[in-house]
């Protein structure tokens, strides 16, 4: 935890304050502008790729600093909002939310890692403060280095843009549909300076503007909420990519990136043609269910004696965070949706697992309990002064407690990090202890080589990394401790959390159901807090589709939502993970990772669907439960 850090006692009032909320917008460029667009390669000549490639003076500093891209091989982008570009940006605080995205065309995967701009981390050289300060304090280079240090990842590409390049890209593909969760509006009416918006509930086409007020919108929510509204855009901009001419419109989108974007690519020489193409194909083949979400989650407080409002995450969080964001569980994501389905029970873990032991019988959490009290003595065994001191020191901190320093090693030479045993029995505890370190190695105590201690760590030269784990003590998250997202860890299958009332609201669906253009189905069945937010809204998608949502607010502030459309293709339904039959009827189930995103079904008026709210609050089961207990409403005659 951070010094001075305060858990709240409630809810922390979301800060309103005028700033520029873009980080996201680079990937954006970047995957559409350059990697999603230029799939027309062939309509761009070198010089213009090129042109794209070369970092301006601002952006350039970071180069050195990043590894150069292979071909083939996966690249992590790290995207910074910046608004050095504008005049209008806040004093001191120069940068946003920083993500990381991952082209890999070895997994046929996209991944994004966001990060709260909130989230308080040690920033190389100015200590710890909010990871969004590191822009402000040293420019891009020091958020390169900033994020190197907590994910221990390699960044390829570093990118900035502005709006505009956003607005541009959206407005070039004639703008991209996306599900809104509730109402949004405020118009600093009352004397407020926050973002201005105006955006009713439903699926509906944004242009890039107000795409834009949507993606950036924290005034009543968390930051947690926006990183969800940002990566939202982004995966529906993805599948509109899919569905657009991208010969017809790489010009006018490649003008959008030249201007508004500065990139930077890591190595000494150009990135070649063909790497760059690799990325391009990968970017246009994926389909939006290809795209893999994450972001750091952490506790919000305050931190003492500023006040300011942070959010700390546990290196087990962060970890886990990497973890899922280097590789995707499909195989989580697949047993999650075949219970969904109702193939098997919950899946992920066998029985011997799931009670913490491993496949030979062995009680892994008890030989790790023991492990945390066998006496340990740490040796440097790199020249590097203070090493078994810091070592000494995280270990403790990860919960060993019988730590002591016992000076130097041997020699001075040492490349790994080693932990000798002195007795076989021993040798558990060892193997328990290396999993600490990045890359550490397990050997045999031999008298004259260290001290024949039970448990020995001569910490070598490698493997010292800057972790979120280690801040630089060489240590590291076992990966039994790490804690990864809630959509990469299958659910148990619990009874769903609804309530059946046939009558709740039924004056407000019938009086929906009058203005309706189409046929109005209606949850019969909800989640057990639920109420419904205003009226039911009816208007026209893409200016002649009859279309409704139903929105409706749990107990605890999350937005969930019931839309129909007599339009019978939109791209929001393209590609479901699986077909569940419920209740007579067939659910289209979509997953985000192992949680129930959306299900949809088709009756031969249009299509309709459940949404879950922007964090997937809802369970899976209550997800089935509320699509497949939804009925029609009787057409009423006007009164």
């Amino acid at each position: 935890m951070a010094p001075g850090y305060v858990p709240p006692a409630g809810p922390v009032p979301a800060r309103g304050r005028r700033w520029l909320r873009i980080a996201w917008i680079a990937v954006l460029t970047t995957l559409v502008g350059l990697l999603g667009v230029a799939a027309a390669a062939w309509v761009l000549v070198d010089r213009e790729l090129d042109a794209l490639l070369t970092p301006s003076a601002e952006l350039a500093p970071a180069q050195t600093n990043l590894a150069r891209p292979l071909p083939g091989e996966p690249a992590n982008i790290l995207v910074l909002g910046s608004d050095y570009r504008s005049q209008d940006y806040e004093d001191g605080e120069r940068s946003d939310t920083l993500m990381l995205v991952r082209l890999d065309p070895v997994g046929d995967s996209i991944s994004m890692l966001s990060f709260p701009r909130d989230l308080w981390v040690p920033i190389p050289g100015v200590g710890e403060r909010k990871i969004n300060e590191a822009y402000s304090e040293g420019g891009a280079k020091l958020a390169v280095e900033t994020v190197q240090q907590l994910t221990d990842l390699d960044i390829h590409f570093i990118t900035t843009v502005d709006m505009g390049g956003f607005r541009g890209v959206v407005d070039a593909l004639g703008g991209v549909y996306v599900d809104i969760d509730r109402r949004y509006f405020n118009d600093n009416s009352s004397g407020q300076n926050y973002a201005e918006i105006d955006l009713q509930p439903g699926y509906q086409r944004l242009t890039g503007g107000r795409a834009l007020d949507f993606a950036r919108y924290r005034h009543t929510d968390s930051d947690f909420h926006r990183i969800a509204r940002q990566q939202l855009v982004l995966t529906e901009l993805k599948r509109q990519v899919s569905r657009s001419d991208l010969a017809r419109n790489a010009r006018a989108l490649y003008n959008v990136a030249a201007e508004n974007t500065d990139i930077a690519a890591g190595g000494t020489s150009r990135v070649s043609i063909r790497t760059i193409v690799d990325y391009i194909r990968l970017g246009i083949a994926l389909e939006a269910s290809d795209i893999y979400r994450f972001q750091v989650t952490g506790e919000v407080g305050t931190h003492a004696p500023s006040g300011a409002s942070i959010v700390v995450a546990s290196p087990a969080e962060i970890a886990g965070a990497v973890d899922a964001f280097l590789d995707p569980d499909d195989s989580a994501r697949d047993a999650a949706a075949a219970q969904v389905a109702g193939e098997q029970a919950a899946a992920g873990e066998d029985s011997a697992a799931a009670a913490g032991e491993d496949a030979d019988g062995s009680d892994v959490d008890g030989v790790r309990a023991e492990a945390l009290t066998v006496p340990i003595v740490v040796y440097n065994g790199n020249g590097i002064a203070n090493s078994a001191d810091e070592v000494a020191e995280q270990l403790r901190g990860a919960g060993y407690t019988a730590v002591e320093v016992g000076g130097n090693a041997d020699r001075f030479d040492y490349a790994r990090t080693v932990v000798y045993f002195a007795t076989l029995p021993d040798e558990p505890f060892a193997e328990i202890v290396a999993g600490e370190f990045d890359g550490a190695d397990v050997e045999a105590s031999r008298q004259g080589l260290v001290a024949v201690d039970r448990i020995s760590v001569v910490v070598g030269s490698e493997g010292r990394i800057e972790s979120a784990a280690g801040v630089g003590l060489g240590l590291s998250v076992p990966q039994s401790e790490r804690l990864r997202p809630a959509n990469q860890v299958v659910p148990e299958e619990d009874e769903p959390g609804v309530v059946e009332d046939a009558e709740y609201a039924r004056a407000e669906y019938e009086a929906g159901r009058r203005r309706a253009r189409m046929r109005m189905y209606a949850p019969t069945v909800r989640e057990a807090s639920s109420t419904l937010q205003g009226e039911v809204r009816t208007y026209l998608m893409q200016g002649r589709q009859p279309a409704y949502r139903i929105t409706m607010r749990t107990a605890e502030g999350h937005y969930w939502g019931l839309q129909g459309t007599a339009w019978t293709d939109p791209p929001i339904l393209d590609n479901p993970t699986r077909t569940v039959e419920r209740g007579g009827r067939t659910l289209q189930v979509y997953m985000d990772g192992t949680k129930v995103r959306m299900v949809a079904w088709r009756e031969p008026d249009g299509v309709y669907w459940v949404s879950n709210s922007l964090l997937a609050e809802l369970d899976n089961q209550t997800m089935l439960a509320i699509a497949g207990g939804a009925r029609a409403i009787p057409r009423v005659a006007p009164s």
